[in-house]
């Protein structure tokens, strides 16, 4: 039984905020700016990019690689609370 992506595996949509958290303090207007990352990179779809590298946005991984829970839920509400704050 499948308990979600292997080890190593990246969750899409997550990891830029990682980063824009860390540039609140200093940097607020770049925090928001990755935060925004993936919606800036939409295709025409509307579909989000999976991964987004200097040199390539990936699209396509599948939903059988995203982890949704509801401590990702919670987590990625309070991030937008604590930008919203900045703001």
């Amino acid at each position: 039984m499948s308990r979600g992506p292997p080890l190593g595996a990246p969750f899409p949509h997550v990891a830029h905020c990682f980063n824009a958290l860390a540039l609140v303090p200093g940097a607020p207007e770049l925090a928001w700016d990755q935060f925004l990352l993936p919606v800036d990179r939409q295709d025409e779809s509307g579909a989000l990019p999976d991964s987004v590298t200097h040199p390539e946005v990936l699209y396509g991984f599948g939903p059988e690689r995203v982890v949704v829970t509801a401590a990702l839920a919670a987590f990625l509400t309070l991030q937008l609370r604590e930008l919203a704050a900045i703001s």
